[in-house]
């Protein structure tokens, strides 16, 4: 039964991952594409918690935490550049 909803949630997941990378190569603005990069970065995560889950191995946890931190920290660096490319006009 788990191993069927991880299985389910795992093609959910990649379908939305797809669909995070179409909005991503199909938006034209910097902002829409943060937007995008952060969901996907997002989705990424529940790929790795759902195969943590399914598997039970916790050494992944750490991919875990360092890929939400890598996504986190480019969002923010992107969100700052954009406000000070703001104040510039």
């Amino acid at each position: 039964m788990i191993g069927t909803a991880s299985i389910i949630a795992m093609f959910m997941l990649i379908v939305s991952l797809i669909v995070g990378f179409a909005g991503l190569i199909k938006e034209k603005d910097l902002p829409d594409k943060v937007v995008a990069q952060n969901l996907i970065g997002v989705i990424i995560l529940g790929i790795i918690l759902t195969y943590i889950f399914f598997t039970k191995k916790t050494i992944y946890l750490d991919v875990a935490v360092a890929t939400i931190l890598i996504v986190f920290t480019g969002t923010v660096m992107i969100a700052r550049y954009l406000i000070r490319m703001t104040d510039d006009d």
